[in-house]
Parts: C-alpha cells; sequence; structure tokens
C-alpha cells in the first residue's frame, strides 16, 4: 500500500512515497540483461503477484500457443515491461479501492488498456508507457478521497448531477485539481516528465508539451467512460489533434472484449 506520507509544499496535502514492489520493479528494469532473473526472485518473494502474472500470461488477450506454468515461463512470454506494469497496478490497487472513489480501479484499469490500444494502432508512444500512463491518469483522486472522504465524494456527485467537469468542481472545493495533484505525486517519485505532463494535462491535452499524445490519453479516458452511452470527444480539442477517431463506439466495443478478459484476473 502507499505509506509513508511527506507533507508537500501546499501543507493540505500529503504526498506518498512510492510503494516498496513498485520501486523494486521500476529499479530492476534498469539492468536489461540481469532483469529476467531478478523479477524470477521478486516473483518468488511475492506469490500472490507471481500467481496473478501466471494467470495473466494464460490469458486469451496474449493468446499464446502454450500452457504457462511457471514464473519463469510467463517473465519470458510477457516480457519485462509487462510484467513491471502488472507489479504497478497490482501494488496500487489497494488505495485505488477507496470508498470515495468506488469506480477508480476499473476506470484506471481500463483507461490503461484503452491507451495501450490506441498506441497500438497510432504508433505515437510505446504501448507498454501508455498503460502506465493510462493507470495512473487519476492518481491524485486517491489523495482527495483519502484526506477528504465525505466531501470529496460530495463534489463528485455535486460534478455529476450538475453536468460540471469534476476538476473544476474540486478547484472550486479544494483549490487545487486531481490533475494537478497527480502530477505532483509522479513528480516525487521521479518518474519520467511525460507521465506527469500527461497526467496533469489529460483532460486539456492542447495544453500538453506533448499534445497528440496526450490528446490519445484524453480519448482513451473518455473512452473508458462507462456511465456515457456514446463517447465524447469535443470538436475543439480533436481539430486541432494530428489524428482522429473516426469511429469512437466501435474502439470502445473491442476495449471492452480485450477489458473484460483482463480484469477477470486482475480484480
Amino acid at each position: 500500500m502507499i505509506n509513508n506520507m511527506t507533507q508537500n509544499s501546499t501543507d493540505t496535502f500529503e504526498i506518498p512515497q512510492m510503494p516498496e514492489a513498485m520501486a523494486s520493479a521500476l529499479e530492476i528494469i534498469k539492468n536489461q540483461s540481469t532483469a529476467v532473473q531478478k523479477f524470477i526472485d521478486f516473483k518468488q518473494k511475492n506469490p500472490e503477484i507471481a500467481q496473478t502474472t501466471i494467470a495473466l500470461a494464460n490469458c486469451p488477450l496474449y493468446a499464446f500457443r502454450h500452457q504457462i506454468t511457471s514464473i519463469d515461463k510467463a517473465i519470458n512470454a510477457l516480457g519485462i515491461m509487462r510484467i513491471k506494469n502488472i507489479i504497478i497496478a497490482l501494488t496500487l490497487r489497494p488505495v485505488m479501492t477507496i470508498q470515495s472513489v468506488p469506480d477508480l480501479w476499473q476506470h484506471s484499469l481500463k483507461c490503461a488498456v484503452a491507451f495501450k490500444i490506441l498506441a497500438q494502432d497510432y504508433q505515437m508512444i510505446n504501448p507498454e508507457d501508455a498503460f502506465v500512463i493510462g493507470f495512473m491518469h487519476d492518481i491524485g483522486k486517491i489523495i482527495l478521497g483519502l484526506t477528504y472522504p465525505i466531501k470529496y465524494a460530495k463534489a463528485r456527485y455535486l460534478a455529476t448531477q450538475g453536468n460540471e467537469k469534476l476538476a473544476n468542481v474540486e478547484i472550486a472545493q479544494f483549490g487545487i485539481s486531481h490533475c494537478d495533484i497527480g502530477a505532483q505525486i509522479v513528480q516525487r517519485w521521479q518518474l519520467p516528465m511525460i507521465l506527469s505532463n500527461c497526467i496533469q494535462n489529460h483532460h486539456a491535452p492542447l495544453q500538453s508539451n506533448f499534445p497528440d499524445i496526450c490528446g490519445l490519453l484524453y480519448c482513451a479516458d473518455r473512452l473508458s467512460q462507462t456511465k456515457i452511452p456514446t463517447p465524447i470527444l469535443e470538436n475543439d480539442i480533436m481539430k486541432r489533434m494530428s489524428f482522429s477517431i473516426k469511429d469512437p463506439i466501435a474502439i470502445r466495443d473491442n476495449l471492452n472484449a480485450k477489458f473484460s478478459m483482463f480484469s477477470k484476473i486482475l480484480d
């Protein structure tokens, strides 16, 4: 879980330290030549993560020809970047299932899969990097939900009922949005700048230093919204992108099919 909280510069919210298992996974991939063996050692010390990894390797989503029965075969089949992403998802799951933000885990996971699919189709960013960005895009909601559980649940309700953008309601209620808090978290964790920049601007991709990549994240976020019958992509944003989404409903149907296979194992 996220723990060892440290006070941030706003003197209002606490920015957490990176979970230990996640930090270990990121450290392992720094040396590609030793990464596989180190991941095998890591999984042996974390049997629950190992079991989930083997189950994912046998998921129809990956369609490997042979049954994966051991952690070393799973690591070789999935690759170290996918393994890293699985660890990130599993280590953040406990705090992404908080009561004040009940849909955060499911939405984060679906957005990760959606961004990965779009990254594969449009080839603007490595799909595995896209998965991480998509998964962590709403991580700032954790801090708001943990710090002010009742008030934040009410803010989310007000945004829904008033058809307001949640980020605007957050700024009005707390003086900061989940986008800005999320960017502060990944900056504190010393993760790549593209991650913090996309998290900060995923509702306003034209303000990003990487507008097209952030625009794909914006689309992935919108395509992942389960409560909206038809994905709404704002014309003012889309007409300034270098790409177009011709059939968002078809893309979302494809996303839902792939996500259902993936989520049954990680849920």
